[in-house]
């Protein structure tokens, strides 16, 4: 952010693409594999929120890659979760225009690649950023752990996606919900309200450690 117009940076801007973090990954991945301290047996990506649709593409097209942490992602793109978002908002707030955010991605469906927005998303950030990762879960054939709260916005949607997954007969996914957390893995109640003082993220850690060592 640009202290001095409080906008964000205009290289920032064209840079918060899928495509372009995707491609900065490779980039720094092959760096990494040619370094001689680095193994070379196992390659593991972790990914959270935002980060989740970047590594379920990257997996989906770098095959060096060895296992994959899929962490508190929407399997149905970001702009679901803005939704979900909202409508559970209007329980308590009136002023939340759930209805006004179909209309926002009506026009950002029209013009995908249109770089237009200096104080924010662009409709090709908030577009690709929205493309449903399970189109990339889907190609994966490594092992590949699920893990999110069961009080996230997204969780009724990482739940369907267990139940395609196991009818599709999908053996290297791995998935643990955790009860009461949100996105992020604090406590949160029926009402929404997050206990910060309840941390999750030791347990969700050591998950994942367990996990790789199987």
């Amino acid at each position: 952010m640009d202290t001095k117009t409080n906008r964000f940076n205009k290289k920032y801007i064209e840079r918060n693409l899928i495509d372009y973090y995707v491609g900065r990954n490779i980039k720094v991945l092959d760096y990494l594999l040619k370094e001689r301290w680095i193994k070379k047996n196992k390659l593991v990506v972790s990914s959270h929120s935002e980060g989740s649709t970047i590594g379920s593409k990257l997996c989906s097209i770098y095959p060096k890659i060895t296992h994959f942490i899929y962490s508190g992602g929407n399997p149905f793109g970001r702009y679901n979760s803005i939704i979900q978002e909202s409508r559970f908002n209007e329980l308590t707030d009136t002023s939340y225009r759930t209805e006004s955010l179909f209309d926002d991605w009506s026009l950002i469906v029209k013009e995908p690649n249109k770089m237009n927005n200096p104080n924010g998303d662009t409709y090709k950030g908030t577009y690709q950023h929205s493309i449903p990762s399970i189109n990339y879960l889907r190609k994966l054939k490594i092992p590949v752990l699920v893990s999110y709260g069961t009080m996230d916005y997204s969780s009724p949607f990482n739940d369907y996606m267990r139940l395609e997954f196991i009818k599709e007969g999908r053996n290297n996914f791995t998935f643990n919900s955790y009860i009461g957390l949100e996105h992020n893995f604090f406590q949160k109640n029926k009402m929404g309200k997050v206990n910060y003082e309840i941390f999750g993220w030791d347990k969700i850690s050591n998950d994942w450690l367990k996990w790789l060592d199987k």
